[in-house]
């Protein structure tokens, strides 16, 4: 049995016994608690949800209280003790997001506020995921839900308080989790590391790693991971953008942005033993674990960290992580390729614009029944019309639905069409969602100019 193969049986008696845990037990929040480091201070701060209290660590396993937290729209039902928990520190507050859930929550230490931020309902579809902060916002890439993988890229809104669609691209990893995966805040990159289909793994034995790059908002196949890793890849422990993992009973770093594997053999062993349960945090290139450990009945605590620096000093370099391709041949191509298309594009665009439309109408085809009736609906209004909450509710037949659920109904449709739009047309937010000019405290839904003309053609009467 591969990797691919072993990882969706476990994750399958995860999700297995997250719903026997969810139906057996009464969802309660008692002895509920995270730990997370704050980056300002290097110290462990600990929030206690069934108490309220917030705790700061003096030392080890040393905590001071900070005070009774006041919860703002938070179910203590929703969170249950199987939940992991990243915390991520903005410039003056934490953010605190539950993978799987969608959950967002908001830490103001100084008004000792925790506020749910988000209108999300359960997704259950990025266990797993690549989550990271980017000028203060949150993204989650890739993951696991629903018994499969995934690639897509979504981040949180603050304005809408909802994950949306990042960037939907032709050309990407086709599914990807958190395992030799990470953002690199230094580039500015995402590398990860894509999860073949069981039957691609047994024909190449091959597992390929890509990079997003947020400036040109693209993926790049950079390599094949390393064939002594691909056999039996190994689990790994994030710790910033590097990762920590076993390797034939070694210690071993890998640096995904320098493509080099280093054997650790300096004194702090359990602080990059990858197996070790304890998490590894990252912090102004050091790195800190705080770990338990018996002696003889007494259960004692360390602090253990050290600078990225003294670690690859201590460490030695063994190989690469990935094997790069020769990309000379296929670069020329592609560029050849590219102008070619460029200037069948710039023929297409000047001399057939209005056949363009037809042929972009005929992709109507893609959109359901239903969905096709509601976008007639709105084009018959006309251009840059309006539509209320309410308006948009009777439209999709929600309007005597609960104010959750039509809520819920108009996200899923808007969502979808924006997608299939997007995938078709290269047209992102056809239905756009905005603040009211009138009254900013309501919401205001318009078909976008770009998409209106591709429905004339099809709606016209």
């Amino acid at each position: 049995m591969n990797f691919d193969e072993m990882n969706l049986a476990k994750n399958k008696f995860l999700v297995i016994s997250f719903l026997i845990l969810f139906i057996s037990f009464e969802l309660s929040a008692q002895n509920v608690e995270f730990t997370f480091l704050n980056s300002n201070s290097n110290k462990r701060l600990r929030i206690d949800l069934s108490s309220h209290l917030i705790f700061e660590e003096i030392s080890a396993n040393k905590w001071n209280p900070l005070g009774e937290l006041t919860f703002e729209n938070v179910d203590l039902k929703l969170i249950l003790p199987v939940y992991q928990f990243n915390a991520f520190k903005t410039k003056s507050d934490f953010i605190i997001t539950i993978p799987g859930t969608g959950q967002v929550y908001k830490l103001y230490i100084k008004d000792l506020l925790l506020k749910r931020i988000d209108k999300s309902f359960h997704t259950g579809y990025n266990f797993q995921s690549v989550q990271f902060l980017r000028k203060d916002t949150l993204f989650s890439f890739g993951g696991y839900g629903f018994w499969q993988y995934h690639n897509i890229l979504t981040y949180f809104d603050q304005n809408s308080s909802e994950w949306e669609t990042y960037t939907q691209l032709d050309e990407s990893p086709e599914r990807f989790t958190n395992r030799f995966s990470c953002y690199s805040p230094k580039n500015d990159k995402v590398y990860a590391l894509e999860l073949p289909r069981p039957f691609q793994f047994a024909k190449t034995k091959k597992y390929t790693f890509w990079e997003f790059d947020f400036n040109t908002k693209t993926w790049k196949r950079i390599g094949k991971i390393n064939d002594r890793l691909a056999l039996m890849l190994p689990e790994t422990k994030p710790a910033g953008p590097y990762f920590l993992f076993k390797y034939q009973n070694s210690n071993l770093i890998a640096d995904p942005e320098s493509n080099k594997v280093y054997s650790y053999e300096g004194p702090h062993t359990k602080l990059t033993d990858a197996l070790d349960q304890e998490i590894t945090h990252y912090n102004k290139n050091k790195i800190f674990s705080y770990q338990k450990f018996l002696v003889g009945n007494k259960v004692n605590f360390l602090i253990d960290s050290t600078s990225i620096d003294t670690l690859f000093k201590q460490s030695k370099l063994l190989f690469k992580l990935y094997e790069t391709e020769d990309n000379i041949l296929y670069d020329s191509i592609f560029i050849t390729f590219s102008l070619i298309l460029i200037l069948i594009a710039l023929y297409y665009f000047i001399y057939q614009k209005r056949r363009r439309i037809k042929i972009y109408t005929d992709d109507l085809n893609s959109f359901s029944n239903f969905e096709i009736e509601i976008l007639h609906k709105m084009y018959s209004k006309g251009f840059n019309y309006e539509f209320s909450s309410d308006e948009l509710n009777e439209i999709l037949g929600a309007e005597k639905k609960p104010i959750e659920t039509q809520r819920q109904i108009r996200s899923r449709f808007i969502s979808t069409v924006n997608q299939k739009a997007n995938l078709l047309f290269q047209i992102s937010n056809s239905i756009n969602r905005q603040k009211s000019n009138l009254d900013k405290r309501y919401t205001i839904y318009k078909l976008s100019e770009n998409f209106y003309p591709l429905l004339e053609p099809f709606f016209k009467d």
